[in-house]
């Protein structure tokens, strides 16, 4: 025993203990079962209680095949897949022989406090006063629904709780024995939580099970279950390291360049050739004898290919050069008096891989994925993800290969002809293959079009002389105003006057001209949109 000689110390722990012990009992909760009937009868009862999930763990080995690494890009190989799980048990009783089953999945699940009480918030009204009462002014209502509106009571005791569901993993552990209560211990991440939360003491590993014909698996909905052949026994606050399956798989030892992370990793092709579901988890490679990396997986169903990264590449280097972006006007229709040309963006890439290892190399490089584009190269992927293609580079020692990746995009740009600029129309004429055809077809258009913007430019240098004259008989008119009356200045204002005369008569001329380039006009548009209307073009350029 250990007794704390200090009495100050010792009270302080005393009330820190006590305090801990208050916050543990508000988790207890009191249950009456009520049996109505009569008669005899027997009652079951059990509980879930939370525990931590069980975690997966692998070990690939590669036997020792007296070639270095020069596997690399020889194709798949045999390797030795073992597979463990890390179980916890913190449920407070020793499991001693038990079976022990490992189910995983991915069900929603969340926590919701039922046996919290939960109460409405009311507003909070003053107590009117009955003197000094300022008049109010009040305003005009903009909701029908707000919190005083008249409409059906809600019980506080029936009121919705606030929920959040959250997708989370879920692993069980599935416990049969004779020393168990209650047959079932799950282990739900972020799961249920019931009785009373006891902390995890222990720390050490319970016992490495015998790893030959560890477990069967099984698969129901979209879950799937390790049940180990031999029993186990746990003992509470400890761990145990359980085999739960040994396997040959095939795998490719290949080098893996993903332009987001330019580090080349040294990667494993896995095919999970058995029928088993190998979980999510950590792995570790060993090669020839020798650590060679580690990393993770997510799950990996039976038939399923799938690339595990575990270590650097530093004898491979990818660079990449030659990015080219392009358009092309591939088709011209005009219908309807619109134009629609299709045009194709094409975007390039050279991927340069040299490797500088003295065996060879298997690359796969990664190139993304984009919505709406088509691969146009000669060189077709391997494979193809949701957001990669996966192309193959076999590379000899010291070789440098370059990987051409092209993508081509049609899209589709429309114009109205009436509203086109001539600019435009020159650019779309210009990136035209057979520019004559498409200049013939578009004659008539381009006469009519160019008729009319010769009257817009006369009407313009009309307009322009009207209001020049007009500026000069205003200023006529102001320096008329302005003389007083002597002799001198009658004469200057005849003069001024005379002036003002023949302006005017020049504005009636300008005005006229103007009029009938108006009318011009107005037949030249009529023209011009009789030639769009008869216009139809349907030309691969």
């Amino acid at each position: 025993s250990v007794r704390i000689v200090d009495g100050d110390l010792r009270h302080d722990l005393d009330e820190y203990l006590t305090l801990l012990a208050s916050t543990q009992s508000r988790q207890v909760r009191h249950l009456t079962l009520e049996a109505q009937g009569t008669g005899t009868r027997d009652i079951r009862v059990s509980y879930i209680s939370e525990v931590p999930v069980w975690k997966s763990t692998y070990r690939i080995v590669f036997p020792d095949s007296g070639k270095g690494n020069t596997a690399a890009a020889s194709g798949p190989e045999t390797a030795i897949l073992q597979g463990w799980a890390v179980v916890d048990n913190t449920v407070g009783s020793d499991w001693d022989n038990v079976q022990l089953s490992l189910v995983a999945g991915a069900p929603q699940s969340f926590i919701e406090p039922l046996s919290q009480p939960i109460y409405t918030q009311r507003p909070e009204v003053a107590v009117p006063e009955a003197a000094n009462i300022a008049p109010t002014v009040h305003e005009g209502a903009i909701d029908s629904n707000g919190p005083f509106a008249t409409g059906p009571t809600v019980n506080a005791a029936m009121a919705a709780p606030t929920m959040k569901a959250v997708p989370q993993p879920q692993r069980e552990y599935r416990v049969a024995g004779s020393n168990v209560a209650g047959g079932v211990v799950s282990g739900i991440m972020g799961g249920i939580v019931s009785g009373s939360g006891g902390g995890y003491g222990g720390g050490r590993i319970a016992g490495l099970q015998d790893e030959t014909g560890s477990a069967s698996s099984a698969k129901f909905d979209d879950y799937f279950e390790y049940t180990l052949a031999q029993p186990v026994t746990i003992h509470k606050n400890e761990s145990a390291l359980v085999p739960v399956l040994q396997t040959n798989v095939q795998a490719e030892r290949v080098t893996l360049y993903n332009a987001n992370d330019p580090v080349p990793l040294r990667t494993l092709w896995l095919t999970n050739s058995g029928n088993e579901t190998l979980d999510r988890g950590s792995f570790s490679i060993f090669e020839n004898g020798e650590f060679a990396g580690e990393g993770l997986t997510d799950p990996i169903h039976a038939g399923e290919k799938r690339l595990l990264s575990y270590a650097v590449d530093q004898a491979v280097h990818v660079t990449t050069e030659g990015h080219l972006y392009s358009t092309h006007l591939r088709h011209l229709t005009v219908h309807d008096g619109y134009l629609t040309e299709r045009n194709e963006e094409i975007r390039e890439v050279t991927y340069v891989v040299h490797n500088a290892a003295s065996d060879a190399r298997n690359v796969i490089v990664e190139h993304p994925v984009q919505d709406g584009w088509k691969l146009t190269s000669e060189t077709k992927p391997v494979e193809t993800s949701a957001s990669f293609y996966r192309f193959s580079v076999v590379t000899q020692p010291g070789e440098t290969v370059r990987l051409h990746v092209g993508q081509a995009h049609t899209g589709a740009l429309r114009y109205q002809l009436t509203g086109i600029q001539d600019d435009q129309l020159q650019v779309i004429l210009t990136g035209s293959g057979s520019r004559a055809a498409v200049e013939q077809a578009l004659a008539p258009v381009l006469a009519a079009r160019a008729k009319v913007h010769d009257l817009d430019t006369q009407m313009d240098a009309k307009q322009q002389d009207i209001e020049r004259v007009e500026a000069d008989s205003k200023r006529l008119h102001d320096n008329l105003v302005g003389l007083k009356d002597s002799a001198e200045e009658r004469e200057l204002a005849r003069r001024y006057a005379g002036e003002m005369n023949a302006d005017e008569d020049q504005l009636l001329i300008l005005r006229k001209d103007r009029s009938v380039l108006e009318q011009a006009r107005k037949e030249a548009q009529a023209a011009l949109d009789e030639a769009i209307r008869k216009l139809d073009l349907d030309e691969d350029v």
